[in-house]
């Protein structure tokens, strides 16, 4: 389920990021870095449930990697947006956040399953 839900979250975000500068894009917080946080958080924790249980590392690369091509397609596809250093590091405070936010829901389901079974 995960991974049907990943691909249009992934798109959203990168089509949002590509929005010129001057179109006021929708958010939850007023602030640019909040919007980073979550959105990639969101995606991490995506990635986290879409992979085996052991590959936690591979989500937050595979976020990360989502970050560096989006900056790099804003360095490129746009004329009034401008790839930022500040921008991946909060990509990966986010990929961060929500990969333990994605282990610790799973972690949580297990041992609900096994305080049932035992």
């Amino acid at each position: 389920m995960s991974r049907i839900i990943l691909v249009p979250v992934v798109f959203g975000v990168t089509g949002l990021a590509l929005m010129p500068e001057g179109v006021q894009v929708p958010s939850m917080m007023s602030s640019h870095i909040i919007n980073h946080i979550l959105a990639f958080a969101v995606i991490a924790a995506l990635f986290k449930l879409s992979l085996p249980s052991r590959h936690w590392g591979m989500a937050v690369l595979a976020t990360n990697g989502v970050g560096v091509l989006i900056e790099a397609m804003q360095g490129v596809l746009t004329q009034d947006r401008t790839p930022s250093v500040f921008d991946l590091a909060m990509n990966l405070v986010g990929s961060g956040l929500g990969v333990v936010c994605a282990v610790g829901f799973l972690w949580s389901i297990s041992a609900l399953r096994a305080q049932r079974a035992g």
